[in-house]
């Protein structure tokens, strides 16, 4: 049985082979314009993603089972107070 408002449960495995899989996609996006910044260089494009929008490399490599999913083995008290996160 499935928690109210939960459409897919994914086992274990699955959820951290994808979460691992997202974090290394985002990490391979964000981690050149982190370095950059630190040293202070400029990026056009993505100083204005980050800064202007601010919005944090960060927000990008955490993985989400998306709308109506949950993890399985996975407690939700983890997760309280991340935003975007039930």
């Amino acid at each position: 049985m499935t928690p109210h408002g939960v459409h897919t449960l994914l086992p274990e495995d699955v959820w951290r082979a994808a979460r691992d899989a997202h974090q290394r996609r985002a990490a391979a996006a964000t981690d050149p314009w982190q370095e950059k910044h630190a040293r202070g260089e400029k990026d056009p494009v993505m100083d204005f993603l980050f800064e202007y929008y601010a919005f944090r490399p960060t927000r990008l490599k955490r993985w989400s089972p998306g709308v109506g999913g949950a993890r399985q083995g996975d407690p939700p008290q983890q997760h309280r107070g991340q935003k975007g996160v039930a």
